[in-house]
């Protein structure tokens, strides 16, 4: 039995489910050029409430790892809402983000994406069916 009820009828949660695997492997390509053209001087760059360019980066790879690892949870176990407050975690993984080199920041970032993208194509083919 499929985990989600209905999702594997196809039609329109199978184009939504393509259209979000082509939108994902675009913002990608996006990211993967941007962080191929930044220097390590523009990741050092102040990004605006304390954060660098570098930081956000960590950042954001931070929460495409929390998406990874609630999807293969939900796989293996199952479970339920998972709430966090967003705005104490981000403080507190602030700190953590602006230790994190600049270009080790970068790479992290476009690995989280691939790896959480590549998790998520999966889950929709295997819930597709």
């Amino acid at each position: 039995a499929r985990p989600v009820s209905g999702w594997n009828s196809g039609g329109e949660i199978g184009i939504i489910s393509m259209n979000y695997i082509e939108a994902n492997a675009k913002a990608r390509q996006r990211l993967r050029a941007l962080v191929s053209e930044l220097t390590d001087e523009e990741l050092a760059l102040p990004a605006g409430d304390g954060w660098t360019i570098a930081a956000i980066l960590a950042h954001l790879a931070f929460w495409d790892y929390r998406v990874l690892t609630l999807s293969r949870r939900w796989k293996k176990v199952g479970i339920g809402p998972s709430p966090i407050d967003v705005d104490d975690v981000n403080d507190a993984m602030k700190p953590l983000c602006l230790a994190i080199p600049g270009r080790a920041a970068s790479d992290l970032a476009l690995r989280a994406a691939e790896v959480v993208d590549a998790e998520l194509e999966n889950w929709l083919m295997w819930v597709l069916g």
